[in-house]
């Protein structure tokens, strides 16, 4: 199924989030395989966790295109709503 490799691969972003391995290779991985199955909304979640995970300039891009896009969907909360998409992650309190 196109939809369930990127779910996967989300999953183990967050995993390895928590151990400070390969997570930014899964989180792009999953924002890859979602906008190939054209599933935006689950791309968006993934591309914002990307940002969050590479940090930086480019990180710091990544995260405000998508929160502008998920503004334009009339997601009030980006950063919630990613949490609740993509949940695992260190600062989802």
């Amino acid at each position: 199924m196109p939809w369930s490799n990127p779910l996967t691969e989300m999953i183990l972003s967050g995993v390895a989030a928590t151990r400070d391995a390969k997570s930014v290779a899964h989180a792009a991985a999953a924002t890859k395989g979602f906008e190939a199955a054209d599933m935006a909304l689950h791309a968006a979640t993934a591309r914002r966790r990307h940002g969050e995970l590479i940090g930086g300039d480019e990180g710091k891009t990544l995260i405000e295109a998508t929160d502008t896009w998920m503004r334009s969907e009339k997601i009030k909360n980006p950063q919630r709503f990613t949490a609740l998409f993509a949940p695992g992650f260190r600062g989802d309190d």
